[in-house]
């Protein structure tokens, strides 16, 4: 069984600890007991740990090594159409496991109304959710969680040069353009409206689709990142990042 990976805010010296909620949740969830073998993360370097001290509000470890870290990829953005809250956690959850940098929940014109309004009072659960993901898939760190921005914002922060649009009736996205750093968006259910894909075509943003089928949001964002992942590890241009 993989040795479980903790992020902790910082490791200076020897010694590392986490306090609080998630010292309550390692000791009487995850079960950690002194002795325990350990991988630990600030965000930038892993080391083997062990587990000295654990109450309902510490946990300490002990430093044995610093481990190597994977070289990383080209980072690649997940821009995605905020849907229905419960399968928009469940897709970020998985776009972690997949290795995506960043998520930027997008709200487009088909966007729910409700669900729109009331994001940004979501963002701390969604960065909660693919911590611990991230943790989950051993991952050297989480994701960025950004600000819900409207489909033209986060289409003017984007590199145009490296962006593509998931779409119905488009054609498959090409190896090249995928092996490289890369922004893809995901429209909401309903697609996007017609007056995002003007948009996005007066920008020169490439289109891209996945074959006759429709998916549904979540199922696009997942099938989006594996096929990214799956060029950059396939060729040249992989070095897997955790």
């Amino acid at each position: 069984m993989p040795t479980r990976r903790i992020f902790v805010n910082s490791i200076d010296g020897p010694v590392a600890s986490v306090t609080d909620t998630r010292a309550h949740h390692l000791c009487h969830v995850v079960r950690l007991r002194p002795g325990d073998r350990v991988e630990l993360s600030d965000q930038s370097r892993v080391f083997a740990a062990m587990t000295t001290i654990c109450t309902g509000n510490t946990v300490e470890f002990s430093l044995i090594e610093e481990l190597p870290t994977p070289q990383p990829e080209p980072p690649l953005t997940a821009a995605i159409a905020i849907f229905k809250y419960a399968r928009f956690e469940w897709a970020i959850e998985k776009l972690t496991e997949l290795g995506v940098d960043t998520i930027q929940p997008v709200i487009a014109e088909h966007t729910d109304k409700g669900l729109g309004t009331a994001a940004d009072r979501r963002l701390g659960r969604w960065r909660r959710v693919v911590y611990e993901a991230a943790q989950q898939a051993r991952r050297v760190a989480a994701p960025l969680v950004n600000e819900p921005l409207r489909f033209t914002e986060a289409l003017g922060a984007a590199d145009r040069s490296q962006t593509v649009i998931f779409d119905v009736e488009s054609p498959k996205l090409q190896s090249e353009m995928a092996t490289g750093p890369l922004t893809f968006f995901i429209g909401p259910e309903g697609g996007w409206s017609e007056k995002e894909r003007d948009q996005a075509r007066a920008a020169g943003i490439v289109f891209a689709g996945f074959g006759p089928l429709v998916l549904r949001a979540e199922t696009a964002a997942i099938s989006a990142a594996a096929i990214c992942r799956n060029y950059r590890t396939s060729g040249d241009a992989s070095n897997g990042k955790s």
